[in-house]
């Protein structure tokens, strides 16, 4: 029997889908739409989830208080931290977590970054990763040379541990700003890519580069679009959502870009 088709409501982060779909977290539950253009619900009763990743075609999602393993219908616990709000895999294909209430980047039992009770703020840098503060990171991709990306939201900095595990500011204090959870996502071949405010970027350990930006665009009837949630597939096409409500929109909506060209996938009313 085929699953019901449901119509998003509050989209927020995404996650490319084995199958050439797209995974959408939804409220308490996660959307699969698939190539049809039809939504279906993959997952629902789920704890606040923030960020996605999809691995060995499995898809995980932080929840309230673990990291949830998502497949063939089933949903298992994979990990238990405090406040998990991004999920993603180093270079090994290991699992690592952001735990925004120890202010921690974990694999397994293992700190990455952060130091539990540490200082808040940008601090340490230049330091080992271990001693210096993630700054309430909630985004984490990995480059193709195994440095690690976080976005930290509480003074709305770019961080990078570089291959030395050391923490680095790679575009210095500017301003930095991807909003939703898993903001920051690995992209083919390496690529890290992040939303910006109303901008989609390509990171490096030095540098920034603007892919695209939705600032003083209007199309199909949307008006200021700031991406929520994105994700990146094989292709190179990346995804980006928006809600309503997020005082900025005047409808919900989820579009692709595909070299430069921006196509809408749904909108909701306004």
């Amino acid at each position: 029997m085929h699953a019901p088709a449901v119509q998003p409501t509050s989209p927020a982060a995404l996650a490319v889908a084995p199958g050439g779909g797209l995974y959408i977290v939804d409220g308490n539950r996660v959307l699969e739409r698939l190539p049809s253009g039809r939504f279906i619900v993959f997952a629902s009763g789920l704890k606040s989830p923030g960020g996605v990743a999809v691995h060995d075609g499995t898809l995980y999602v932080a929840e309230a208080d673990r990291v949830a393993g998502i497949s063939h219908g089933t949903v298992r616990t994979v990990f238990r931290s405090p406040s998990p709000t991004a999920v993603t895999f180093d270079p090994k294909g290991r699992l690592v977590v952001t735990s925004s209430e120890w202010g921690e980047v974990l694999r397994g039992t293992t700190i990455i970054a952060g130091r539990r009770a540490g200082p808040q703020g940008v601090v340490g840098i230049g330091r080992s990763a271990t001693r210096a503060s993630t700054d309430g990171a909630d985004g984490l991709a990995y480059d193709r040379a195994g440095n690690l990306f976080l976005s930290g939201i509480n003074t709305k900095t770019l961080l990078m541990v570089d291959t030395h595990g050391r923490t680095r500011l790679p575009i210095g204090m500017r301003g930095f700003y991807p909003r939703g959870a898993g903001g920051i996502v690995p992209g083919p071949g390496g690529t890290v890519y992040a939303m910006e405010t109303q901008d989609v970027d390509t990171l490096g350990p030095h540098s920034i580069r603007r892919v695209f930006t939705f600032t003083n665009r209007r199309f199909d009837g949307i008006r200021n679009f700031l991406p929520d949630g994105i994700a990146v597939a094989r292709d190179g096409t990346i995804y980006l959502d928006t809600a309503l409500g997020n005082g900025w929109t005047n409808r919900s909506a989820i579009v692709s870009l595909r070299d430069g060209k921006l196509r809408v996938l749904w909108r909701g009313p306004s």
